[in-house]
Formats: C-alpha cells, structure tokens, sequence
C-alpha cells in the first residue's frame, strides 16, 4: 500500500517503527509512521484471514507470513 503525491514521492505503508524511535520528532510524517505501520499490518491481517475463508490460500502459508 502507498500513495503518490503531486511531488512524485512515494508513500509507504510498511514500516517497523515504533513510537520509542519517533518520541522526540516535532516531525507529522515521522510521529505518523508507527500508526500507519500498525493499521497496514491489520488491514494485512484481515485481507489474509478473508483468503483463508474463501480457500485461496492455506493457513500454513498466512502463518508465514
């Protein structure tokens, strides 16, 4: 998942940081990575959980993941 801007940079949901690495940033964009982090990992979460149920994938490679 990402975005594009007007400015041709690109925007990435996946991240591994934490509020601890962030907690003395007056930066918005660094202050919002671990949330945009946290919410893509649910989002991933479910979409896999949905493959599951309707048989695209088996549990054993969502477990992998």
């Amino acid at each position: 998942m990402g975005e594009l801007s007007q400015s041709c940079e690109i925007r990435r949901a996946f991240t591994n940081t934490k509020m601890f690495d962030v907690n003395n940033s007056a930066n918005e964009h660094e202050l919002s990575q671990p949330f945009t982090g946290g919410a893509f990992e649910i989002i991933v979460e479910i979409f896999q959980h949905k493959l599951i149920e309707r048989g695209l994938i088996h549990e054993e490679l969502e477990k992998l993941a």
